[in-house]
């Protein structure tokens, strides 16, 4: 990985290289394209996306050179047949989270929070994703209310949709 110039990033892989230049303006805050390598590991290169007021990410595998879209982190799948993705817009209240599979196919994708309900419960933050051996994604939940009261959940699917399970009430906003 080299930059040959200010603005051009090189990636060298076994496919060969690929270059990813920064598009303008280049010195004005939360404008053009700027791309920054993140981090090497498990056979895959992360560069960081800055697009605007978007904060993303590209993931690049080492063998392939085959490009696929990231966030800001990557955690991988302990087979490694899909990874879950943060990406973060300026102006949101938290984080976009997305799972691929390995190819870039997205699985599903949502926020790292649980939304209210009609009933007037409040929702829940969403944190430290961690895959099982199993493939399941699990993640820790927190009462927007209550950062206490704290309890498990994974990502399941029911019929055609997914969604953070179990739901557990949270006190209503005050």
């Amino acid at each position: 990985m080299t930059r040959t110039s200010t603005h051009q990033l090189q990636v060298r892989t076994s496919a060969g290289v690929q270059t990813f230049s920064d598009k303008p303006p280049h010195n004005e805050p939360l404008e053009g394209v700027h791309y920054f390598f993140c981090d090497r590991k498990e056979g895959f290169i992360l560069l960081n996306v800055e697009d605007g007021m978007s904060f993303t990410g590209k993931l690049i595998n080492e063998r392939t050179g085959a490009v696929t879209d990231a966030g800001r982190s990557v955690l991988f799948s302990e087979d490694r047949r899909a990874y879950l993705i943060s990406e973060y817009s300026n102006g949101m209240d938290g984080n976009e989270w997305k799972v691929y599979s390995v190819k870039g196919d997205l699985s599903w994708y949502g926020y790292d929070s649980t939304r209210s309900d009609e009933q007037g419960q409040s929702g829940a933050t969403l944190r430290d994703p961690v895959w099982m051996p199993n493939g399941e994604l699990v993640a820790t939940a927190a009462c927007f209310t209550d950062q206490a009261r704290k309890w498990k959940v994974k990502l399941v699917r029911q019929d055609i949709v997914w969604d953070w399970a179990p739901r557990k009430k949270c006190p209503a906003a005050r």
